[in-house]
């Protein structure tokens, strides 16, 4: 399996040879548009379980269900219909694509749908203090977020006192865009300044695609 290859999903469209690690935003948001008709059929073909583990994360936390969620790089929706068959309708989306987002319009899952790229010095089309969770199951790491540029963002849309709910790839936990090298030391900078604590201690799921692990991650917003 190459390096270069971003969630190897040249699996899903042949003409992601080239799309690498130093891909800018807007490559990487192209990319999505134009495979969002195949994106769900194959990813799910190809034994995709990270919704499947940020939904039981999720559930472990026991919330009212008129929570107010956020599910961030939300794309076709498998995360938001994954909630909502445990009585969570009150969540919004958000999205660098258009395209994948219009997907998930077509399943009527999300009450509002955020069209924003996030990091790189982005500000989210969002107010402060608005979530009691933010979740997300495919974003961390290569082409996509890293949470030392992410983070600032998704802090300032969450209620104090509320959660950070995602997975991490065991083979994308060691990158040079994360601050220290690593995924670890990256979100150990909101830790060290008492603004994250992670609820508990990070869970182990095989098969979060076939052949690769994940850890699911539960954090609380002290801020």
């Amino acid at each position: 399996m190459e390096e270069n290859l971003c969630y190897n999903l040249e699996f899903l469209d042949p003409n992601l040879s080239k799309f690498t690690v130093e891909s800018p935003s807007e490559t990487t948001i192209s990319k999505y548009a134009n495979m969002a008709d195949l994106y769900e059929n194959n990813i799910l073909s190809w034994g995709y379980m990270g919704h499947y583990f940020t939904r039981d994360a999720l559930l472990e936390l026991q919330l009212d269900k008129h929570s107010r969620i956020l599910d961030v790089l939300a794309g076709t929706g498998l995360l938001g219909m994954e909630i909502k068959e445990f009585g969570y309708e009150n969540v919004d989306s958000l999205d660098g694509c258009a395209e994948m987002l219009e997907k998930a319009k077509e399943k009527g899952i999300y009450k509002r749908y955020f069209i924003s790229l996030l990091g790189e010095g982005h500000t989210l089309p969002i107010q402060d203090d608005t979530y009691d969770v933010v979740i997300m199951s495919g974003a961390i790491g290569k082409c996509h977020i890293y949470p030392s540029s992410s983070f600032p963002e998704l802090i300032r849309v969450s209620k104090p006192g509320g959660f950070i709910v995602f997975p991490v790839r065991t083979d994308l936990m060691d990158d040079g865009k994360y601050v220290g090298g690593n995924f670890t030391t990256d979100l150990g900078i909101f830790e060290k300044a008492g603004i994250l604590r992670n609820v508990r201690e990070p869970k182990f799921y095989e098969g979060y695609f076939k052949g690769i692990d994940c850890f699911t991650y539960i954090m609380k917003v002290l801020k």
